[in-house]
């Protein structure tokens, strides 16, 4: 239990020091990897922007475009947030793309995506 302790507090120290901060004991942030990881996802448009990246690299403006014209402030920001955690770079001729850790989450959410898919039909069914 100790040693799962210890390697949280080094993942999460390791996290917030890529994010350009340093972790604070008395800092209400989540120490554990799965959490810092759900708070990054459930920030509005951040699973949208990566499921349209999984399509292909993309400039600025054809990612706001394919995320239904987002505003280019929240673009901005999520980009900025994935960007910090690793799961999106950007490259002079491409854009913004998947990195390879954007890529391996993507693809756990391929089996939760066909479940949406039974599930969206069967409730149309019902109704």
């Amino acid at each position: 239990m100790i040693a799962y302790y210890i390697a949280t507090q080094y993942v999460a120290q390791a996290f917030f020091k890529r994010n350009g901060r340093e972790r604070n004991m008395n800092d209400k942030q989540p120490t554990r990897p799965i959490v810092a990881l759900i708070d990054l996802l459930s920030k509005k448009w951040v699973l949208r922007m990566l499921w349209e990246l999984n399509k292909g690299a993309c400039t600025f403006r054809e990612l706001q475009l394919r995320c239904g014209d987002v505003s280019p402030t929240i673009i901005n920001r999520r980009i900025k947030d994935l960007h910090g955690a690793k799961l999106v770079s950007k490259s002079s001729s491409n854009g913004y793309k998947l990195t390879e850790q954007g890529e391996e989450l993507i693809q756990l959410f391929y089996p939760v995506n066909e479940f949406a898919t039974r599930w969206a039909a069967k409730i149309s069914d019902e109704e």
